[in-house]
């Protein structure tokens, strides 16, 4: 195990403690709004993507920070020459750009989510809390720490491609935990295959 692998491990440990404290109650609407915010990201942030790119200059400075970089083998199982770009910089800039799309409208969404859920809290008086309360509050800690880990890997394996991040990779992949947020990471693949329809565009 390394430094990667106690941060999974304290996430999951507090969120589940987190969740147990709150009750199941609590934790039911904090993962509505968690899972609603997730789902508005995978509508929209194609969208946000194709504004960044065709009116900022966002990514063109991405473009020139990472061919400044070398790329680590994490991206060696990626073929962009295959799929139509000129080279495997512009896809990596594509999939940040998605990346960002996706971290900046989740927030938001979360944001105005969190608000309609302590109104939800304020209108709704919770009971007192039981041991099963407490129980399956702790087990959708769980469920909410895997999605956060998730979410984290996906916006962190793009720097992992940069030599300039090579420790990030050596970590996660020496981690005895880490490839199970890598290799069955949803959010990422969705940056991933529509980076080119982005770039066509």
């Amino acid at each position: 195990m390394n430094w990667i692998d106690y941060i999974i491990l304290s996430v999951i440990i507090i969120s589940v403690l987190y969740g147990a404290a709150r009750g199941f109650i609590y934790e039911l609407f904090s993962m509505i709004g968690f899972a609603a915010s997730i789902i508005i990201a995978r509508k929209y942030y194609v969208n946000l993507a194709e504004f960044l790119i065709h009116k900022t200059k966002v990514d063109d400075i991405l473009l020139g920070f990472i061919e400044k970089n070398k790329i680590t083998e994490a991206f060696s199982t990626i073929e962009p020459l295959e799929k139509g770009l000129s080279n495997i910089y512009q896809y990596i800039t594509l999939v940040i750009m998605n990346c960002i799309s996706i971290f900046l409208i989740f927030i938001a969404a979360r944001i105005c989510i969190s608000l309609l859920e302590a109104l939800l809290k304020e209108v709704f008086k919770l009971p007192v809390l039981s041991n099963i309360n407490h129980s399956l509050g702790a087990l959708l800690g769980f469920a909410r720490a895997i999605l956060i880990l998730i979410f984290f890997y996906a916006m962190l394996m793009p720097l992992a491609s940069l030599e300039k991040f090579l420790f990030i990779h050596e970590a996660m992949t020496s981690s005895l935990l880490s490839k199970y947020f890598y290799k069955y990471n949803f959010i990422f693949n969705w940056a991933l295959n529509t980076a080119l329809n982005i770039f066509i565009s």
